[in-house]
This record gives C-alpha cells, structure tokens and sequence, in this order.
C-alpha cells in the first residue's frame, strides 16, 4: 500500500504537464506542482511526464526535455544536462491524474531511461557533497515540451 501511495504521490507531484490539447502550454496546476518539487531531494526513477493530447497529435520520444542545470561559484562544478524522456508504456497511472478524458483524448506517459535516472542521480550526489563542504553555487530544473506531431495527411474529422 506504502509503495502504491508513494508512486501516485510521486507521479502526481511529477505530473508536470496536467492539460496539453494540441500544442497548448502547461496548465497553472502544472506549473503550481512544478514549482513545488525539489530537484535536489526527488527520486529520478520516480519523475513522470503525463501528457493528454487530441489522438491526432503524435507523441515522440524527446517531445518532452528535463533540464537540470547547476554552476557553483568556485567553477569546479558545471551541470548542463538536457534529458529526453521516453515513453513509458508500463504507466497506467497516468490516466488517472486527469479524471475523465474525452473520446477523442489520449494520456501518454513518460520518463528517464534507467540511464538517465542514474546519471541525474550522480548530479543530486554531487551537489550535496559540494553543498556538504560549504560549497555554493546556483541551479535549475525545468521542463520543455519540444516535438509533437500531426499525422499526414490530417484525419477527417466529419
């Protein structure tokens, strides 16, 4: 029960995206949750991109970027990390963060690769260890929606 709440927490708390029609932007409860999340203390693994789209809109792998970015002021540290997510299919989840969807509305999930989330990790480690050591500097986090496609040619929609 523990883990079931805490990968919904995570994944609500990770929705960084709860309302994409088309190529609208990030809804202001997105950007709320968003605002909210530590960089810093968050698992990697556990971080998930929802998207809900039209079902014409094509969802690739790099439609959605993580950047994680941080330069300590001694310039022995300089993070400049851009992460495509993935699609993730095992992720049905996700559906449940928008409530009913319309029959022409998908929900597509995704995340880091393992890879990916292992080499955030290394990052979140090496910041502490440098904040450990009084170490300072200045960082970001952000996402970026980038590549969304339409089929060719359009659907008919009479």
């Amino acid at each position: 029960m523990e883990v079931k709440k805490s990968l919904f927490k995570g994944l609500l708390v990770c929705c960084l995206l709860t309302s994409l029609i088309a190529c609208s932007s990030m809804s202001f409860v997105g950007m709320y949750k968003m605002s909210q999340m530590d960089p810093m203390t968050i698992d990697p693994a556990q971080i998930r991109v929802a998207l809900k789209t039209d079902q014409t809109v094509e969802v690739k792998k790099g439609a959605a970027t993580i950047t994680f970015q941080y330069q300590s002021e001694d310039q022995s540290i300089n993070i400049d990390k851009v992460f495509e997510v993935v699609i993730d299919h095992q992720n049905e989840a996700a559906y449940a963060l928008f409530g009913k969807l319309k029959p022409t509305e998908i929900v597509t999930s995704l995340s880091l690769t393992p890879e990916d989330a292992k080499l955030f990790r290394q990052f979140q480690q090496t910041i502490a260890n440098h904040k450990a050591n009084d170490g300072k500097g200045t960082g970001s986090f952000g996402l970026g929606l980038t590549d969304f496609c339409l089929p060719d040619p359009m659907p008919n929609t009479n």
